[in-house]
């Protein structure tokens, strides 16, 4: 159902790209066209694209099909994550910073946290030397066979198939797959702030350092970037009425999120 025809790309080489290749370009000239762009309009615009793409979750699948069954030389450009950010930046003629990040479940996190922090640089007139005016941010994530033995294999997946987030019967959690992107900007025009859907004002990105294992998520650092996330926004506990949680549906990420969260909305002083 991908039209490639559509960017320009060959049949033989459409063949070979990963489904998350596929998928962002259709996502992200979706984005692009409601923020006003076509690929007429944004050539050579310093416009970045921030893209959470943790591969096709088909892994030695998508290498192996694309050389065995496809034009193999196009398997090299197809099966990259890297390279998914950077069809969307080609086919538009952007020529801002391109970026695809690979943090597994927070992928589309990070690429937020960068492309805003990019961006308010850039504002200030610092950043990487050249001025960026607006971001393109998405997350993309398939499914596939691989991925759930994995997964399984590492106790991480439901053993009933339901996820039970926040609940003592919680015992692991159940994949899903889609795609999604935003257009962001740093903007003073009071008309365009009137009409967002949402504003950044804080972002905060960490590591556990040496936490209990190499996947057990750390208190503390959760309650690290909560807490720089506020005071880069300017707003204290009280300010905030909502909190958009992970959620791991398992008995050791739900407890330690919930805690951090707790830890510092409501035993602050």
């Amino acid at each position: 159902m991908f039209d490639n025809e559509k960017f320009g790309i060959p049949a033989h080489e459409a063949l070979s790209m990963t489904p998350n290749q596929r998928i962002w370009l259709e996502v992200g000239y979706a984005c692009m066209y409601k923020a006003g762009f076509t690929p007429e309009t944004s050539k050579n615009r310093k416009i970045g694209v921030f893209l959470g793409d943790v591969g096709a979750d088909w892994h030695t699948y998508d290498v192996f099909i694309s050389n065995s069954f496809h034009y193999s030389g196009c398997q090299g450009l197809s099966t990259n994550t890297a390279v998914s950010a950077g069809r969307l930046s080609y086919f538009m003629g952007l020529v801002g910073p391109t970026q695809s990040f690979d943090t597994a479940c927070s992928s589309s996190l990070f690429a937020t946290h960068h492309g805003a922090v990019q961006l308010m640089k850039s504002a200030e007139g610092g950043g990487c030397g050249d001025f960026i005016e607006s971001g393109l941010v998405g997350g993309i994530n398939t499914t596939g066979p691989v991925g759930y033995v994995a997964n399984s294999g590492g106790n991480m997946l439901s053993h009933v198939g339901r996820c039970f987030t926040f609940d003592q019967t919680a015992d692991g959690y159940i994949r899903g797959e889609g795609g999604a992107g935003f257009f962001m900007k740093v903007t003073t025009d009071l008309e365009e702030i009137d009409s967002r859907l949402g504003v950044i004002a804080g972002v905060c990105a960490n590591h556990n350092g040496k936490a209990a294992s190499l996947t057990a998520p750390s208190g503390p650092g959760q309650q690290k970037v909560l807490r720089f996330s506020m005071q880069m926004a300017g707003i204290v506990p009280n300010d905030v009425t909502l909190t958009e949680c992970h959620g791991t549906g398992t008995s050791l990420g739900d407890p330690i999120e919930v805690g951090a969260i707790l830890a510092v909305f409501f035993r602050h002083t």
